[in-house]
């Protein structure tokens, strides 16, 4: 299997939530709590990470994910 990345945007992030086996979740701004975001919950080779939109989640050749935050 090679490796396969997907960039998360506000149109794909349940779509790639899905793909990766992801957790959707709803955060609150800590300034404003009228405002949300969504993100995702994914299990990485070492750790369980947040993707928020942005990022890139990288499926690697081992079928493990990666996740690469946005700058």
């Amino acid at each position: 299997m090679g490796s396969e990345a997907r960039l998360v945007s506000a149109t794909n992030i349940r779509e790639v939530a899905a793909w990766c086996g992801g957790m959707m979740v709803e955060e609150i701004d800590p300034f404003d709590d009228a405002v949300t975001n969504l993100a995702f919950n994914l299990k990485t080779e070492t750790d369980i990470d947040r993707a928020h939109i942005g990022d890139t989640i990288i499926r690697n050749h081992n079928g493990t994910f990666q996740l690469w935050k946005k700058e």
